[in-house]
């Protein structure tokens, strides 16, 4: 092998080593071993490598880091799913010897992702909520930095990665209509998230398509508090809706807990469905009809673009995850 046409690539292999490691080996950057890098550096020397100017500039500006933007306000009966889909995207950029940087921020103040990228301490950024106004896709957009979304997002070329959420919902509302024929009442939250508004459009696309007539007053949407949700059940009670479907797994075992308060009977009284299952209504998956995503899949799904982005390869710009429907046996 010709000394003037020494790669990091022709160096990882002979080593036995990852190019991310030579690469981390030459710049001193990134979690190595004492031992591993020394090896590197004494092959190196041995075979008076010099790194050519791309080899070099790819040493010198990598970071090896991934940025990950958690949103800031978030409840607790959030925390499952964000912490499920750090551990994919973990396990995905682990195994191609990235480390995680992580930040909070909402849509209002960017100062700690502003940093981040300033600061050149990530080589892309990983957004795990998306808005209809999203000022973090926007600043990202114009910082260059690659950067891929978990969630549907309405900017063009943004690279997304989703579970199919509109279509999962449909199917569901769909099932749920064919048992009884009217509309079922919804409960959502915060409309300004893009994930509600995709089940919010799957909610509407079931009913079309089954020839129902949507009345708004079964619709209740920004019930941000518990207070909030109580209002809606004491309404849709009032209505005498026998079918309750919830925009999420928070949304669910709020309305649960209120009718169970009430006296109402769940499922004789009162059927409930939820457009996200997960661990807070596992009491209760017997007499609830549900959605469920495979939320780890989605993280590493998101994590493996994003490094896909960074080094070059091929990649889509919108990813649909599949999903499962739970029917409760009512």
């Amino acid at each position: 092998m010709g000394k003037k046409n020494f790669t990091i690539a022709d160096i990882a292999a002979e080593l036995g080593v990852s190019k991310t490691t030579v690469s981390r080996s030459i710049s001193g950057k990134g979690r190595i071993s004492k031992d591993t890098r020394q090896r590197v550096l004494n092959y190196i020397k041995e075979h008076n490598y010099r790194p050519n100017v791309i080899a070099k500039g790819l040493a010198n500006s990598c970071t090896y880091n991934i940025g990950v933007v958690m949103p800031e306000n978030f409840g607790i009966s959030d925390a499952a799913f964000f912490v499920d889909c750090l551990s994919g995207i973990h396990t995905a950029v682990a195994a191609r010897e990235y480390d995680i940087l992580m930040t909070v921020c909402d849509n209002i103040n960017m100062i700690n992702l502003e940093h981040m990228v300033a600061r050149q301490k990530v080589d892309g950024v990983i957004l795990m909520r998306t808005f209809v106004d999203d000022r973090a896709i926007k600043l990202l957009k114009k910082s260059g930095i690659p950067f891929v979304v978990i969630g549907r997002s309405y900017y063009n070329d943004v690279v997304q990665i989703d579970q199919d959420n509109e279509k999962a919902c449909k199917e569901l509302v769909s099932l749920l209509i064919n048992k009884n024929l009217v509309q079922p009442a919804l409960i959502g939250g915060n409309m300004n998230q893009v994930v509600n508004q995709s089940r919010f459009k799957g909610y509407i696309a079931a009913c079309n398509e089954a020839g129902i007539f949507v009345q708004d007053k079964f619709i209740h949407t920004e019930c941000k508090s518990s207070s909030d949700i109580l209002a809606a059940v004491k309404d849709d009670l009032q209505n005498e809706i026998h079918c309750i479907i919830c925009m999420d797994d928070n949304i669910c075992m709020e309305t649960l807990h209120h009718l169970k308060y009430l006296g109402i009977d769940i499922p004789r009284q009162v059927r409930i469905a939820s457009f996200f299952y997960s661990a807070l209504l596992d009491n209760y998956i017997s007499s609830i009809s549900s959605v469920s995503f495979d939320v780890k899949k989605l993280g590493a799904v998101s994590g493996n673009t994003l490094l896909d982005i960074i080094e070059e390869k091929e990649f889509s710009y919108l990813t649909l995850l599949g999903y499962e429907i739970n029917l409760a046996s009512w």
